[in-house]
C-alpha cells in the first residue's frame, strides 16, 4: 500500500526544536521513532552538525524496506531567520533537485 501525504512520515523542525532534539550534542548519533496507533512503525537516526549552539545541518540515516530495502544517508542544511521578538527560527533547506538545479527552498518539514 502506498503512503498518502496524511500518512507520510516527516521531520518537522519546529517539533524537533520544541522537544529538545536540536539542542542535543553535535556529532553524536541519535534516533527518532514514529509510532502509529501506539506501536513503533519507523525510525530514523540523525547526527547534528553545529556552529556554536545552533544546528547548521542534520545528517539523516535510515533504511527503507518497501518494496526493496535501501540504505539512505543524506545531509539536510539548516538555516535561521530572525524573529520579531528576538531569537531565531530554524528552517530546513530543501535538499531536492529539479532539472539539475538545487531547489534551495526554506521549509519547515522534510522526508
Amino acid at each position: 500500500m502506498k503512503d498518502t501525504v496524511q500518512r507520510a512520515l516527516e521531520l518537522d523542525i519546529l517539533h524537533l526544536q520544541r522537544n529538545g532534539f536540536l539542542s542535543r550534542a553535535a556529532d553524536v548519533s541519535w534516533q527518532i521513532e514514529w509510532t502509529r496507533d501506539g506501536e513503533p512503525c519507523s525510525s530514523i537516526s540523525y547526527v547534528l552538525a553545529k556552529q556554536g549552539a545552533l544546528p547548521v545541518s542534520i545528517r539523516l540515516l535510515h533504511t527503507t524496506t518497501n518494496p526493496d530495502p535501501k540504505a539512505c544517508d543524506y545531509r539536510v542544511s539548516i538555516t535561521t531567520t530572525a524573529c520579531n521578538c528576538g531569537g531565531v527560527r530554524l528552517w530546513f533547506i530543501c535538499p531536492g533537485w529539479k532539472n539539475g538545479v538545487a531547489a534551495g527552498a526554506v521549509v519547515r518539514s522534510c522526508i
